[in-house]
């Protein structure tokens, strides 16, 4: 389970505002409009061990669109990805320890929200046939597989199955060269989600002027009418959406080959230019054999409607990596740039500017001047905060700011500047750990208010922190025969999270612990990257590691084919070719110094001759060095796939104790299928089958669900085969876990309790097959069964004693030229008969007659049902020029509501008329004629003035966040001096704003050390005007006080009474006070104590704090 946090809004459906009620578990980190503090953002990954972070960045409604949310993520298990298939020995190596470069948001940091469709070339460059795609998605990536194809459209589903339709349309150009010819092809994808809206990767057209100056093809092929093609970037700029790589020979010539498509749009089902986001990148460009390619790609600009969100950059050190022990790379793919600041804009107007700031991690010894590094060794960038403010803060000097979030890495040890790496192996065998300037990884993560989360590593007996892991190749033997391996080849290796401690920045801290039963996690990988030698052609040896032959045929290398193939600077060209035929000699024994020379001679099919390079005419036997440079290695090292552990234990201790338990519960997860001779990552993996959750203070007593799935193999409206999880091994010989699309069903729940025998025992199943017993080929659940109580023993025995309650579910016909998937349609309880069902109600769509669907699968009736008969129908009704508003409904009463939208956004409702003809209307800030307003000329949706049925206004005042704080009612005017209610927010004390006031969100004295005590970490205080008397009026109020984790700690109310003087509440034999109330929490979240009322002098509690408060 991956706990990180989710974005909560806080706007009501269709654009109208809602002030939230506020939980501290259901607040957003990083919303504009968030009062609380939280720690949801930061969690583990209990599947791989990973600590995560999820910094969601706030991004406007759109208009009849929704695009995907941005956030700023980090997996520690992204810094050992990063190195596999990496040799080891470059770990740490004295030179060339710099091999891979962090993200353009630092170590171990990621960027998410965006979408593309990515080329894996099997690392054969200049080999397209190869070449597998694909799919990522703010959601998750899948492999796409090939459906069919005419060679100018073709239609690919993903693998595993998302229900999405990509389609890719083709352009290809022949290129002559010499006496061949090759088919250059540019490519542009459309991938149709499950509810129709579409997403464009590539730009969708050609254009008869395509050539760029950078365009590696524009001096092969001519443009104009008649010859237009996919662009591979704009005209003007170096922004586009497809970065390439260069491909080719000199004999051939030198050629574009896209590696990745990127977002270009998404377009919603209504079909409308303001319901689309379009997406742009910015290019960096390096040089190769004469040729530009795309060497970074820097996301720049999403824009939607009146919509921004623009990215901003600065330049990096860290960017001088070596290849092996090269010190200039092949075409490397880096960035010189990293993410400065991401400025979210509504009508050109900066609501949120949300900026990075970064260190250096490195070996001091390495790197005298971090900002100058010695090129090949090891550097890092390390995000150490974000801060989001209310504007620009480069164009605003009073802009204002939240608390940052920041992050530690540990403090400098043994040499190491920006943290204390943890430790790795270095070499491919051993146990020898240590640390390098490749492993700083996340230590300490703060929202800002002192509540934060620190994580531990394992550690094993030896101080060691990284893991071996199991990882097994499809057949699982390797060449010496051995089953599966466990070295450290490649840097396969791993680093887990063994604890998370939480602190509450009051002193308080809780401790959740992982407990995995192996310290051996398991992995995938098509290929073990071990080297064979080969000699004397087809009847050859082949070279073990004890010296001994064995027979064999190569394998794993294309030498030239029938059709002519060019040789250039003594490399033949072998794109396109076919395991020929090969140098037949005889040798019975094996040169123990593995003579490559013999592995590369080839004799061409025609004629039986050996190839000869140039200018060696006498002598056939000289070495002919292939690009296909695997012809002695037929296993490459590739198709990494981490598998993640079987189990995992789940402990929370007692606040303030590492050993004293209050919770705890253990996972069990999928990772593969397998036989003795077969090894495939499941479809499954990652998935939990089974979860229980033990009594804390007796683990012989606890719960247990197992959930059971099935899953469909294979095309979806063609024969597919579908197993039970229990069946998949069996099925492994079958799987192609890259090509064959598999469809997850859970089937199966089934319950149980243990006090400490199974004493009840209860199972739910759903059903994906139509009602009438016929395959559903979209899946869809029809029926759900709660059996009740069952057999413990046999869980597929109904017990009697109770009745199972089933439940029907029936749906529309799919619009497929939309791509619209099925929606619900009828549902009913009781009897398979909806007719003798309850709780019976039917669906209609767009219009459509009943079953059907129409272009934008729109709910626009509902009916209820009793006996088969409409008992009440309501209905909805949408605008026809902009189709998400509501324009119109009708309840099952037959009252209707009427709605009309701002002109300017179109998802703000201006106006509400009931079926009374009552109308309240709304004013905003973007639309506010009133220019002495304080929010006047804002474009964050807020309502300022709502007018009801009376004629009667509410005004409303927000602080620059958008966060409410002052009202003023019916008979008020928002110049007025004393409002009907306010509300104002402290997070900052005087060590981190000056001046420390209210402007500034700043109380003295604010989450400080007082007399020995912890104090609150924000204060929240409101007041409702009673009367007018005085200046300061009569005003009750409320002291909300929250430790930093946004947990109540103490609320005070208080009586200001016209001179700003808190003079309390009359109290029955205690004279006049404030009264509170008080609570603490359990390592759970829970309250473990709520305090009654309780009294005290005002502003008797955290004086220092309370005595500035007389400004409310």
């Amino acid at each position: 389970m991956i706990t990180t946090a989710t974005p909560t809004p806080t706007e009501a459906p269709n654009g109208t505002f809602q002030e939230a009620t506020v939980e501290a578990d259901e607040v957003n980190a990083a919303s504009d409009r968030v009062t609380l503090p939280s720690i949801r953002a930061f969690g583990t990954d209990s599947f791989n061990g990973a600590a995560t972070v999820d910094y969601p960045i706030g991004l406007p409604q759109g208009s009849g669109i929704s695009v995907p949310g941005l956030s700023v993520n980090y997996s520690s298990s992204a810094i050992d990805d990063m190195f596999i298939g990496v040799e080891t020995k470059w770990r740490n190596d004295a030179s060339h320890s710099y091999q891979k470069q962090a993200s353009q948001v630092g170590l171990g940091w990621g960027l998410s929200g965006f979408a593309s469709i990515s080329r894996d070339t099997q690392g054969t460059l200049n080999d397209p046939n190869d070449d597998t795609f694909i799919l990522s998605l703010p959601s998750g990536s899948a492999n796409l597989s090939k459906e069919s194809d005419d060679g100018a459209y073709s239609v690919w589903r993903t693998v595993p199955n998302l229900k999405v339709k990509v389609e890719r349309y083709a352009r290809c150009k022949m290129h002559n060269y010499g006496d061949g010819s090759m088919n250059i092809c540019r490519y542009s994808w459309t991938a149709t989600m499950p509810d129709g809206t579409k997403y464009y990767f590539g730009s969708p057209t050609t254009q008869a002027s395509w050539k760029r100056a950078n365009d590696p093809d524009a001096s092969y092929f001519a443009e104009g009418t008649g010859n237009d093609w996919f662009p591979l970037y704009e005209t003007t700029n170096s922004y586009g959406t497809r970065a390439w790589l260069i491909y080719g020979s000199d004999f051939k010539g030198w050629h574009a080959l896209t590696y990745k498509w990127s977002l270009y749009s998404i377009e919603s089902v209504y079909a409308n230019s303001e319901a689309k986001a379009f997406y742009s990148d910015r290019f960096a460009f390096g040089d190769y054999q004469g040729k530009k390619y795309v060497s970074a790609v820097y996301p720049a600009k999403i824009t939607y409607g009146l919509h921004e969100a623009a990215f901003e950059y600065e330049p990096r050190s860290d960017k001088a990596t070596h290849q092996g022990d090269r010190a200039t790379p092949e075409q490397p793919i880096k960035s010189t740039d990293r993410l400065k600041k991401i400025l979210v804009k509504s009508r050109n107007q900066v609501q949120n500017a949300y900026t990075f700031e970064y260190i250096y991690g490195y070996r001091a010894s390495d790197h005298p001047d971090p900002n100058n590094p010695v090129g090949g060794k090891a550097i890092h960038s390390l995000l150490k905060k974000i801060t989001v403010w209310d504007s620009d803060p480069a164009a605003n000097a009073s802009a204002k700011r939240l608390p940052s979030y920041t992050f530690s890495y540990g403090a400098n040890c043994n040499g190491f500047s920006g943290g204390c790496p943890l430790t790795s192996f270095n070499s491919d065998s051993g146990t020898t750990q240590v640390q390098t300037p490749n492993d700083f990884f996340l230590r300490e993560a703060d929202n800002g208010l002192n509540g934060k989360t620190v994580f531990e590593y394992f550690t094993d007996g030896g101080g060691g922190n990284a893991l071996s892991v199991q990882y097994c190749d499809p057949d699982k033997i390797d060449f010496e025969e051995r089953t599966c391996k466990t070295d450290h080849r490649y840097n396969i290796q791993t680093h887990r999270v063994a604890a998370r401690i939480d602190y509450d920045g009051m002193g308080n801290s809780f401790r959740t612990a992982l407990n995995y039963s192996t310290n051996t996690p398991l992995a995938y990988v098509d290929g073990y990257g071990e080297v064979e030698y080969w000699f004397d052609g087809r009847n050859c040896c082949k070279a073990s590691s004890s010296g001994s032959c064995r027979v064999g045929v190569p394998s794993g290398c294309k030498c030239p084919g029938d059709s002519y193939t060019g040789v250039t600077n003594h490399q033949w060209d072998c794109s396109g070719g076919t395991n020929c035929d090969w140098d037949s000699r005889s040798r019975t024994d094996c040169s123990q110094d593995y003579p490559r020379e013999y592995v590369y001679r080839c004799t061409n099919p025609a004629n039986s001759n050996r190839y000869i390079c140039p200018g060696t005419n006498r002598n056939p036997n000289m070495t002919c060095i292939s690009n296909c440079r695997l012809s002695y290695n037929s296993n490459p090292f590739k198709g990494y796939e981490f598998l993640g552990y079987p189990d995992v234990e789940t402990v929370v201790y007692e606040k303030n104790s590492a050993s004293d338990v209050a919770a705890r519960s253990k996972s069990f997860f999928h990772q593969a299928i397998q036989t003795a001779s077969c090894f495939k990552p499941s479809p499954l993996k990652g998935i939990a089958f089974k979860n229980q959750v033990y009594d804390a203070d007796n683990p012989t007593k606890y719960s247990e669900e197992i959930q059971s799935y099935r899953v469909r193999f294979g095309p979806m409206f063609a024969t597919e085969t579908e197993l039970a999880d229990s069946e998949l091994n069996s099925y492994c010989p079958n799987y192609n876990q890259n090509t064959k699309v598999s469809l997850v069903l859970p089937t199966e729940s089934v319950a149980k309790s243990f006090m400490p025998s199974p004493t009840l025992c209860t199972k739910s199943t759903t059903d994906y097959n139509n009602l009438d017993g016929t395959r559903d080929a979209y899946a869809n659940p029809h029926k759900t069964t709660n059996w009740g109580k069952v057999s413990c023993t046999n869980p597929s025995q109904d017990d009697t004693t109770d009745t199972p309650r089933y439940s029907y579910s029936d749906y529309t016909s799919a619009n497929a030229t939309r791509w619209i998937l099925p929606l619900p349609k009828e549902s009913w309880m009781g009897s398979s008969n909806p007719v003798n069902g309850y709780n019976h109600t039917r669906i209609f769509y767009d219009n459509q007659t009943y079953g059907n669907l129409g272009d934008r699968g729109q709910l626009t009736k509902t009916q209820t049902l009793i006996g088969g008969n409409v008992n009440s129908e309501s209905t909805i009704a949408y605008n026809g020029t902009y189709p998400w508003q509501v324009f119109r409904t009708t309840d099952p009463y037959g009252r209707r509501t009427t709605t009309y939208y701002d002109g300017i956004y179109k998802i703000f409702p201006t106006q509400v008329t009931n079926d009374a003809g009552q109308t309240v209307s709304t004013t905003y800030d973007f639309n506010i004629s009133a220019t002495n307003h304080p929010n006047y000329g804002g474009n964050r949706g807020l309502p300022l003035a709502v007018r009801d049925a009376n004629n009667a206004i509410t005004h409303n005042v927000y602080d620059s966040w958008g966060r409410l704080i002052r009202t003023y009612l019916p008979g008020k005017n928002y110049t007025d001096a004393k409002p009907s209610s306010l509300t104002q927010y402290y997070y900052f004390n005087e060590d981190e704003q000056s001046p420390c006031d209210v402007s500034t969100n700043c109380l003295v004295g604010l989450g400080k050390l007082l007399n020995g005590t912890y104090t609150p970490k924000m204060l929240v205080g409101s007041a409702t005007y009673y009367s007018e008397v005085g200046p300061a009026g009569v005003r009750p109020g409320n002291h909300s006080y929250y430790n930093g984790l946004g947990q109540l700690v103490q609320s005070r109310q208080v009586w200001i009474h016209e001179q700003w003087e808190n003079l309390g509440i009359p109290v029955e034999g205690e004279g006049y006070r404030d009264l509170l109330t008080s609570a603490t929490y359990n390592s759970l979240g829970q309250a473990e104590y709520s305090s009654s009322v309780y009294t005290a002098q005002p502003y008797n509690s955290y004086p220092k704090i309370l005595m500035t408060l007389v400004i409310l």
